[in-house]
């Protein structure tokens, strides 16, 4: 990741990512989805949050949603791979 909007992101809105991304590693993806709404509601310029929250969509069968996040997170943060 660019690291640039990770900066910019206040330390409470990267725990609740960190958070939604548990949620999501524990296959609660629809609570993971409701936690990621709110950090992208507070910061939607947070790539990672964008991201995962379309991995979330991705494996619920939202695809069209998905895309839309990828997209998003690539545009904010060009730099922004993930492996």
């Amino acid at each position: 990741m660019g690291g640039k909007s990770q900066k910019q992101i206040p330390l409470e809105i990267q725990v609740l990512n960190r958070r939604a991304m548990e949620m999501s590693r524990n296959g609660n993806y629809l609570e993971a989805l409701k936690i990621f709404s709110r950090v992208i509601f507070i910061a939607p310029h947070f790539a990672k949050a964008q991201y995962e929250m379309g991995r979330c969509l991705d494996i619920l069968g939202r695809h069209n949603e998905a895309v839309e996040r990828y997209e998003t997170a690539t545009r904010l943060d060009p730099l922004f791979v993930q492996v």
